[in-house]
């Protein structure tokens, strides 16, 4: 549905299975897989003029109550 949903609204937007296909990854995995998938695989994200491509910097969006349990042991 997800996918659906960006084909349907979005041109910039994009679903990426990978994750649900996973038993539980660390953060720092999910992030690197992103990184290699949009720097490596696609080249970057393409500039306004169309025709250059940036290296995309990734990072996390989290909540305060989601950071707060990555400062926790185990």
């Amino acid at each position: 549905m997800c996918n659906l949903a960006a084909e349907q609204t979005s041109q910039w937007l994009m679903g990426d299975p990978w994750e649900a296909f996973q038993s539980y990854q660390r953060t720092a995995v999910v992030l690197d897989h992103f990184d290699h998938e949009i720097n490596t695989r696609l080249g970057g994200i393409a500039t306004a003029d169309g025709a250059t491509k940036k290296h995309a910097r990734i990072m996390l969006l989290a909540g305060s109550d989601l950071i707060a349990t990555m400062s926790e042991p185990g």
